[in-house]
């Protein structure tokens, strides 16, 4: 009976990952747009390899994890992660996996996997921009990005992030409708 409750558990999970936010949500963020964010407390797991399949092992990890934190009052969070490596050698992808929780959390919870830790991300001033369809189909919307930050005065500053708006669920799992924010934190040159 209990595995039967961790299934329907991730099912609902995944359900609401799968829906995605609305259409004014998507508007606002369809083309390139500087933003200020503050600093964001999160779990986080680092793996290396090729991103379908680090991710895979990582958010359910994650989640697990967020799940079994008493103390946080963050209730539903959006996964997120940032990379360092060269989109030419995949397999060599670092991955910084993560789920923010509130700032009151200064433990991972007992029985937690081992690679787990509390970090904080700093943010300040970001680029960001929507990329709507499959993670393979990135490389455009990147490059609109990076060409959106230059031609503005300003440099990449920080490793690339994606958070995870819409993406894999276990039902109504079109690529083509992923929702995916591409940011980057950016100074003046």
């Amino acid at each position: 009976m209990r595995r039967f409750n961790f299934q329907l558990f991730y099912l609902i999970v995944f359900l609401i990952f799968s829906c995605g936010p609305g259409r004014k949500f998507i508007e606002e963020r369809k083309e390139p747009r500087f933003v200020e964010l503050p600093d964001q407390k999160v779990i986080c797991i680092v793996l290396k390899g090729n991103a379908d399949e680090t991710s895979k092992l990582a958010f359910p990890k994650l989640f697990r994890t967020f799940y079994r934190i008493k103390e946080n009052k963050v209730k539903f969070s959006i996964p997120r992660a940032r990379w360092i490596g060269d989109l030419s050698k995949p397999k060599e992808f670092i991955g910084h996996f993560a789920l923010p929780i509130s700032d009151n959390v200064n433990e991972i919870p007992e029985g937690s996997d081992n690679d787990i830790m509390i970090t904080n991300w700093d943010y300040g001033l970001n680029a960001e921009i929507l990329h709507i369809g499959p993670y393979d189909k990135e490389k455009e919307t990147i490059e609109k990005l990076i060409r959106f930050i230059h031609s503005n005065g300003y440099e990449i500053s920080g490793l690339h992030e994606e958070e995870y708006i819409k993406g894999p669920g276990l039902i109504f799992n079109n690529p083509e409708k992923y929702l995916t924010i591409i940011r980057y934190k950016v100074r003046r040159k």
